[in-house]
């Protein structure tokens, strides 16, 4: 899907959030369009710390959860700031939409969900229709599973203080992808 978006600012724009939300540990769609630059609390070459405030969680309502952003969705970042020249305030932000210039505002909940699903059905990928921003959670968890990753590293990624909550979250898929067999 990534691979079908083009170069331009929206396209690196979107590249960016979708990087962002799945491999900073399967953010949830509030978390990524309130994400601000003030968040970044380190910053070097290979990764950046940012700090996930206001997380769906009841139970540590004023807990911070920090979190590492490296690899491509670092390098997707990068490019996205250097295009948009933010600084300061929220890093996902509205362009107009011809000229794309980047607004001061940021995206809405509603928008980020439509540009998921545009982006997934443009892209072509087996069922894109069901694809949504809930997606990026499930694929991260996913992910982890399939590579045998250590859950409790994966649930300190997502947030989850609760492992059956976090196994909720994998999806086995079709059985032609199920590597028990």
């Amino acid at each position: 899907m990534i691979k079908r978006i083009p170069n331009d600012t929206l396209g690196i724009r979107d590249k960016a959030m979708f990087y962002v939300a799945f491999g900073a540990g399967g953010r949830r769609r509030s978390e990524v369009i309130q994400l601000k630059i003030e968040d970044i609390v380190e910053r070097t070459e290979r990764y950046c710390i940012v700090e996930i405030r206001g997380a769906k969680n009841q139970t540590h309502a004023d807990e911070v959860l920090m979190v590492k952003i490296e690899g491509k969705a670092k390098r997707y970042l990068d490019d996205w700031l250097k295009v948009s020249g933010i600084t300061a305030g929220v890093i996902f932000r509205q362009l107009k939409p011809r000229t794309h210039a980047i607004q001061d505002k940021g995206i809405s909940g509603t928008q980020f969900y439509r540009i998921v699903k545009k982006r997934f059905i443009a892209s072509g990928v087996e069922g894109a229709e069901h694809f949504t921003p809930h997606s990026f959670r499930s694929g991260f968890v996913t992910e982890q599973g399939k590579r045998n990753k250590n859950i409790y590293d994966g649930m300190a990624a997502t947030g989850h203080k609760s492992r059956a909550q976090y196994e909720h979250y994998y999806q086995a898929g079709a059985a032609k992808n199920n590597s028990a067999t």
